[in-house]
């Protein structure tokens, strides 16, 4: 078995020294986005659009991060504090089933703030 191994990975390092660009290429990589993370929204209307654009923006760039529609929800609230927090605070209690729908949680945003 021993040899075995052994003969496999000198055909493997044969393989890379040919071609191991090929090899490497083949993994991801991770890239660091120039995003970053939207600042917290305490509630004041005036900011609301940006916060939402933000948002948007970042769940966008980060997409496999943000696979379900509760997902994007749950990021959002996490970003509220203040009156936004508080006015939040019973979708989670009665978990409302807006939670699992962002294009409606964010209606229930515009229409509040």
């Amino acid at each position: 078995m021993t040899q075995n191994l052994q003969l496999e990975n000198q055909n493997l390092c044969a393989l890379i020294a040919q071609g191991g660009v090929a090899l490497v290429a083949a993994v991801p990589t991770r890239i660091k986005s120039p995003v970053g993370m939207p600042s917290c929204y305490g509630g004041q209307s005036d900011q609301f659009s940006t916060f939402c654009a933000q948002c948007e923006l970042y769940m966008r760039v980060r997409e496999a991060e943000f696979p379900t529609e509760d997902s994007k929800v749950a990021f959002l609230i996490s970003l509220l504090e203040g009156e936004a927090a508080k006015w939040a605070t019973p979708y989670l209690i009665r978990n409302d089933p807006a939670l699992v729908q962002y294009n409606v949680f964010i209606t229930a945003m515009e229409e509040m703030f």
